[in-house]
């Protein structure tokens, strides 16, 4: 993003918000750059018996409008912090750590979770089974149960509550380390129709998955293995232990990585208008999904993927 050469001085500051249509005091102002969302100004001195003026880096005035575009519906500044950094813009890396460290703590017992929920347990006659009548009541209420979860319950929408269950014995097995795909011994058509719930629960079009041989070329032969070499990952990545060694420098890094990957993708699916009616599409770019998911979540994310990076 393009930045401006010169310094900027609070007033004008100020009066760049006035004329986009936004209220900021000097009080504001200083709040906001004391709270790690605006760097921070410089005093200059204006000569004999003038006073200083504080001086901010160039750039700050874009980055103002963003923030005051951003807290029309956020006021919560760690959640303005991590918006404003996620688009490029330079905070207080301390806040943007925090979430960092407790995405990863997060995620080591949410992982231990899914283990625990796939632990075989013995039947009475002596045999044991891989999901525990528990688990199973536990997942078939899902289907009907109030989700707080914004993206299960986007989930269920697509998928439906008659098939939100086996989707998400499909997600315990990724999140447990314990998923392996489908070989030969299953039967075609169960797999198949399994696929298509995949398939529906990621958000794929409905004309790619009303497509047998779409569905058991991207979803069976592509989707499935990544699925599978992620159900490896998440068993055994070190969550937490990958992060004490990273620098901020690698935080940025894996961040701009990030960004890159997610537009990348987007820009990589063509237009629409432009193939025939059966070639697969995703029903929303994978950057918009990103960016609909809570912070916490993109925070997760951000962990995996600095995860991912330390064992390369």
């Amino acid at each position: 993003m393009e930045r401006n050469a010169a310094n900027e001085s609070s007033r004008q500051l100020l009066n760049l918000a006035h004329e986009h249509g936004y209220e900021v005091s000097a009080t504001q102002l200083g709040r906001w750059h004391r709270a790690g969302l605006l760097p921070r100004p410089k005093q200059q001195a204006m000569g004999k018996a003038q006073g200083s003026q504080s001086l901010y880096p160039p750039g700050t005035g874009e980055q103002l409008l963003a923030l005051c575009a951003l807290r029309s519906h956020e006021r919560r500044f760690s959640h303005l912090a991590w918006q404003l950094w996620w688009a490029g813009y330079p905070v207080d890396l301390q806040i943007i750590w925090r979430y960092v460290h407790e995405a990863a703590a997060r995620l080591s017992k949410r992982v231990q979770w899914f283990v625990t929920l796939k632990q075989p347990e013995q039947t009475r006659d002596g045999s044991t089974q891989e999901l525990s009548e528990r688990v199973l009541d536990f997942i078939e209420q899902l289907a009907a149960a109030r989700l707080d979860y914004k993206p299960l319950r986007r989930v269920r929408k697509r998928v439906g509550k008659e098939h939100f269950p086996t989707f998400m014995r499909i997600l315990v097995d990724v999140a447990s380390g314990t998923f392996e795909g489908y070989d030969t011994a299953y039967d075609a058509g169960e797999v198949l129709a399994e696929l298509r719930i995949l398939a529906k629960g990621l958000g794929l079009d409905e004309i790619f998955i009303k497509d047998n041989a779409n569905i058991e070329h991207y979803i069976g032969k592509i989707t499935v293995p990544l699925l599978q070499d992620l159900s490896g990952w998440l068993r055994t990545l070190p969550w937490e232990q990958a992060l004490p060694t990273a620098t901020d420098f690698d935080l940025l890094q894996a961040r701009d990585e990030m960004r890159m990957f997610l537009m990348g993708f987007e820009r990589s699916i063509p237009l629409w208008q432009q193939m025939p009616r059966d070639y697969p599409v995703w029903s929303a770019a994978l950057r918009e999904i990103f960016l609909s998911l809570e912070v916490d979540d993109q925070a997760a994310l951000l962990v995996i993927w600095m995860a991912l990076r330390s064992t390369t």
